[in-house]
């Protein structure tokens, strides 16, 4: 994902946690703001909202529901 300041870095937002993927709420492309959920984890039957640290516009989207993914995996 880059940043509206500068379009040349980029930022991966990764699992806090290992868990499965219940959604994905953005898509490539997608402009996001900072605290917006854009991934929700389940892990121990819980379900955990993963937000976004930065605004900007997602690159890639790295994972699909029903996903597995470990701790710090990248998702977007």
């Amino acid at each position: 994902m880059s940043t509206p300041e500068d379009q040349s870095s980029s930022y991966v937002i990764a699992a806090p946690i290992a868990g499965s993927v219940v959604t994905v709420e953005v898509g490539s492309g997608t402009h996001i703001v900072r605290g917006q959920q854009v991934v929700v984890l389940e892990a121990m039957k819980m379900h955990h909202a993963i937000e976004s640290e930065v605004s900007g516009t997602v690159v890639s989207v790295e994972v699909a529901v029903d996903d597995v993914v470990s701790e710090n995996d990248a998702l977007l």
